[in-house]
């Protein structure tokens, strides 16, 4: 009577063929760099909304005293 116990894992030494071809190496498409940066874009919003802030503060008070100017 064998008590040896049978492998879990049998390891071959040779690798197993590939059933599909094996795809080509084809280089890195190079980075394409963007020409404005997010933090460009926040100092544009920030701006414009200063701008639109300032006008309107003007126009309000264009209209505070509209009796005064005629």
């Amino acid at each position: 009577m064998d008590t040896v116990p049978e492998p879990f894992l049998l390891l071959e030494a040779d690798e197993a063929p590939r059933l599909e071809a094996a795809l080509p190496l084809l280089p890195a498409a190079a980075l394409i760099r963007r020409r404005s940066s997010p933090a460009l874009a926040g100092v544009v919003v920030l701006g414009a909304s200063f701008l639109l802030l300032w006008g309107t503060w003007l126009v309000g008070s264009l209209f505070d005293r509209w009796n005064v100017l005629g």
